[in-house]
């Protein structure tokens, strides 16, 4: 296949799987830990390739996994492009790398690995650009290595053949035999990178430079069987200026899918359950504000600009809307009044009243924890301890349906019996099943 604008940008990763990935690091983190450091650079990474995109839409962005690439697909999202990688050493996998670029007409080729926190965007664009009057663009990493390559000549072997890869040695002899092959070269700005325990204070470090201005907003929306409202309400998103609808299917029965793509929005499938849904969209989400709704919840008019003025104070990670419910009766009132309380005294939102954070913020947290009640309470007490929640004027109009299927106080009720049943230490499964029986 051959590429319209001939540049590729290739992410060499893993499946972040533990004792698969970051080994060096395990002593100090645990297996588990080193795989969530892995996975957290990857998707820093890809979300970087996908600002990039910005700048070349016809970018042909790929990750090539070391190991099976439908299985990475679930970690990263299953809109991106993955490849496996060819065996042999890291070397021997550039070079094939490099050399299958050429075979489907890339002329400019940029291969990255996640370990340089402060990678970004912008270097490269940097390397693509170098690589316009340069055959070789390399990003010198301060421990020796490198974490950028990029080739707008044909691989030469002689450049990845038998090298001891790892050691401090591999940037010094890359520049030897660049030069012996007579490779016009340029060098990006010395980076550090995340290999080693002691390396770990870069990468927290930069996750504490994280938060920024947000560059657009994705909205989330978890549905099952939302045929009535999932049309208008994209179309409303879309018209108040939502610069992403995303809409994640939990195996409806009926034709949300379809209306939703033909409203306008991404629809993803995911296996059911809010949590696992929201995740799922989020991790495919192309901008770095993200706002979760509930499929039958009204934004009034305005909340896109709110929410990123928000976020314009680096001190905020994220925050929800005013709760509403489309319901004149008197009681009504008094629950959005005692909600409003609740938020005032604790900023404590929950998720029908639209929960927005920043992309970064959601990826150190690694996302709603995938439990069967009370994923919004539990996910707002962890962005709280990432830095200050936003409280906005403007409405999150929630549908009365359920209270007035299931009774207002019987919903009241079972909503008070949660919070106080999480507090006393009472398993999410167990609430879970209360909550059923509740109800039903």
């Amino acid at each position: 296949m051959k590429y319209p604008c001939g540049m590729r940008l290739t992410l060499f990763s893993r499946i972040p799987q533990a004792g698969r990935c970051k080994t060096r690091l395990i002593p100090k983190l645990g297996a588990e830990g080193a795989a969530r450091i892995h996975h957290e650079m990857s998707l820093r990474a890809i979300t970087h390739g996908r600002l990039l995109q910005h700048h070349f839409p016809e970018l042909d962005f790929e990750i090539a996994i070391a190991g099976d690439p439908d299985q990475a697909s679930h970690f990263y999202g299953r809109e991106l492009r993955f490849c496996a990688q060819a065996g042999g050493d890291l070397g021997e996998r550039m070079h094939a790398c490099f050399r299958q670029g050429r075979e489907d007409g890339i002329q400019r080729h940029v291969l990255i690995g996640s370990d340089a926190p402060d990678l970004d965007d912008k270097q490269l664009l940097a390397a693509f650009e170098g690589l316009a009057d340069h055959d070789l663009v390399l990003g010198p990493a301060r421990d020796g290595g490198y974490y950028l390559i990029g080739l707008s000549a044909p691989p030469p072997p002689l450049l990845f053949q038998n090298l001891p890869w790892g050691s401090p040695e591999i940037l010094g002899l890359t520049l030897a035999r660049a030069q012996e092959e007579g490779l016009a070269l340029q060098l990006l700005p010395a980076l550090d990178d995340v290999d080693e325990p002691a390396d770990l204070k870069h990468w927290y470090d930069h996750r504490r430079q994280w938060p920024e201005k947000a560059d657009g907003v994705s909205v989330i929306l978890p549905v099952l069987d939302e045929a009535e409202h999932i049309g208008p309400r994209i179309q409303a998103l879309r018209e108040d200026g939502a610069d992403e609808v995303i809409v994640v299917d939990g195996g409806s029965n009926d034709d949300t899918p379809d209306l939703a793509t033909q409203a306008g929005a991404r629809v993803l499938h995911s296996e059911p359950g809010r949590a696992r849904q929201m995740n799922r969209g989020a991790r495919a989400a192309r901008h770095s504000a993200l706002l979760f709704l509930h499929a039958d919840t009204a934004l009034a008019s305005g909340w896109r600009e709110s929410l990123l003025t928000a976020l314009v104070d680096p001190r905020v990670v994220g925050g929800a809307f005013r709760f509403r419910l489309d319901h004149s009766a008197w009681r009504y009132r008094l629950l959005e009044g005692l909600v409003a309380l609740r938020c005032r005294l604790l900023r404590r939102p929950y998720g029908d009243q639209g929960l927005f954070c920043r992309r970064e913020a959601f990826l150190r947290m690694e996302g709603f924890p995938e439990v069967a009640v009370m994923e919004d309470y539990v996910f707002v007490g962890r962005l709280r301890r990432e830095g200050r929640l936003r409280l906005l004027k403007q409405a999150a109009v929630s549908s009365a349906r359920n209270w007035e299927r299931v009774g207002f106080w019987r919903v009241t009720l079972a909503h008070r019996l949660m919070i106080l049943g999480h507090v006393l230490g009472i398993s999410l499964d167990r609430l879970a099943r209360l909550r059923q029986h509740l109800l039903r």
